[in-house]
């Protein structure tokens, strides 16, 4: 999955910034793990990207919210 993610990489920072952003600026690599294995669900012998569950909705509230409290300073 670690390779899938990359290969889309592009596709989810247009998409779900936040989602790039985060995994970026993780330096641990089981949190980046567990980011890009939340990036996917398994639909029968598939695996597709399901960024709506809200393990990344969370994420981006937190983003947003500490980016809007950067540019009030």
């Amino acid at each position: 999955m670690r390779n899938k993610f990359f290969n889309q990489k592009d596709k989810i920072k247009e998409s779900h910034p936040h989602i790039v952003e985060w995994f970026d600026s993780e330096s641990s690599r089981a949190i980046q793990t567990e980011i890009i294995e939340k990036c996917f669900k398994k639909t029968g012998n598939e695996w597709k990207f399901d960024m709506d569950k809200p393990f990344f909705t969370e994420s981006k509230k937190r983003c947003v919210s500490s980016m809007e409290a950067y540019i009030e300073l």
